[in-house]
């Protein structure tokens, strides 16, 4: 970590009292220029602090964090854009069919509207009221996931269009992937190198498509020469979207000769029966909603194929806050995935211990 710059004020100070038996004047030319060079020495070591961060992926950002990825094949994920379907409003009768133009665009109000396009031409028939369009936002990100109603202007002055709403809420749209998951994802590959002929290939395959949370790979599931991959979507995108985009990148980056089969995971959720002892000075609603936390995030660390054991359980209730003690009950067992499915939850019976 870099000197502070009080203290590297502080040495020269000092080095020139040693050197010349005094200390310098506060406004003298000499303390002017020590104090110069102090700042300048101090943002010196700042700047090695930050360059030595970005020599290490787990400790990288941004466009550096990026490069680290590159090396092994990655890209950080893009942004998704949400998509949704709008009403428009005839203003009165309608005598003729109108036709309303693909890239027709319309928007939220307020200081920062979100703007969205109309994603194919509909008619706005004759005597009707209104015509329902598919829209997708112009930009990506988690902002085009307006509220129902939020959709209000006409971007696109239509003629015989007085109004236009959504009535529901649009979905779809993620941000740019964080420098949190995507370390994450370069970690794992660093850990786990995927070189073509194993798991951790198309498991790095899958993973980069957006809408993908977790990926599971089975090789040889159907014989020889064939690749099984089990996704979970994590609701970003559109599930069929989800895996008609990971089935064509696996079919450009598969190996020759290999059968590869995308399918989704199915969710699994486990139960299991506790009793539990309070510790001194905790009440057991208390207790109660720190043990369910601490077993939901050792559920949410599980990967598709992990099996939940009840130890692992054990583990997560013994260091819940407030928890002096806990005994299973005789009919709870070990939670078991398979290898196309993933746990994603666990219904806590818990009893208070006396």
């Amino acid at each position: 970590m870099s000197e502070e710059y009080s203290k590297v004020l502080e040495r020269m100070r000092n080095e020139y009292y040693r050197q010349t038996g005094m200390f310098p004047d506060e406004n003298s030319d000499i303390q002017i220029k020590m104090k110069i060079l102090a700042g300048e020495l101090h943002a010196l070591g700042v700047n090695i602090d930050w360059l030595k961060r970005q020599l290490n992926p787990e400790t990288a950002d941004g466009e550096y964090l990026n490069y680290h990825g590159s090396k092994l094949g990655l890209t950080r994920k893009p942004p998704a854009k949400a998509s949704g379907t709008v009403r428009f409003y005839t203003g009165g009768e309608l005598f003729s069919d109108y036709v309303i133009k693909a890239g027709t665009l319309v928007s939220t109000s307020g200081k920062n509207p979100v703007r969205f396009e109309t994603t194919e031409a509909v008619i706005l028939s004759a005597g009707a009221d209104y015509a329902d369009a598919k829209v997708r936002a112009v930009e990506g990100g988690s902002s085009g996931n307006v509220n129902t109603g939020e959709v209000s202007v006409m971007v696109s002055l239509l003629q015989p269009v007085s109004k236009v709403t959504n009535l529901s809420k649009f979905t779809g749209g993620t941000d740019e992937e964080s420098d949190e998951d995507f370390r994450s994802r370069i970690v794992a590959a660093q850990s786990f190198p995927a070189t073509g002929t194993n798991a951790a290939y198309y498991e790095k395959l899958a993973l980069s498509v957006t809408g993908v949370g977790a990926a599971y790979v089975s090789p040889k599931r159907r014989g020889k020469g064939t690749v099984d991959i089990f996704i979970l979507p994590n609701g970003a995108v559109e599930e069929s979207q989800v895996l008609e985009n990971l089935e064509a990148l696996v079919l450009q980056e598969r190996e020759l000769g290999v059968d590869v089969d995308v399918l989704k995971a199915t969710s699994v959720q486990g139960s299991v029966t506790v009793t539990i002892y309070p510790d001194e000075g905790y009440t057991f609603d208390t207790v109660k909603t720190n043990c369910s936390e601490a077993v939901q995030r050792k559920v949410s660390n599980l990967t598709i194929g992990e099996d939940l054991k009840l130890s692992d359980i054990g583990d997560a209730l013994y260091h819940a806050q407030g928890v002096y003690d806990y005994k299973f009950d005789s009919s709870s067992s070990n939670i078991t995935a398979g290898e196309n499915r993933i746990i994603t939850g666990v219904t806590l019976t818990m009893k208070e211990g006396v």
